[in-house]
């Protein structure tokens, strides 16, 4: 299993775990309907799965102001 975190990048305070099981992701914290949000988003303007969106984040990483998504 694969893993990405929402961070806080002002306190690096972890706000959602994303993990991919095979092509399922699964989320879970405090901000986990953001974290889906944007892991939809992704998937929707690529016009990739879900889990594709989730490797493309894990290989380039994202940041907008104060969140990124980050490995472990």
């Amino acid at each position: 299993m694969a893993e990405l975190l929402l961070v806080d990048t002002e306190t690096d305070a972890e706000r959602a775990r994303l993990t991919l099981d095979g092509d399922e992701v699964r989320y879970s914290g405090e901000d986990a309907d953001l974290a889906r949000d944007i892991l939809r988003d992704r998937a929707r303007a690529r016009d990739v799965t879900e889990a594709e969106a989730f490797r493309q984040y894990r290989r380039w990483g994202w940041a907008n102001g104060p969140l990124a998504l980050r490995t472990p």
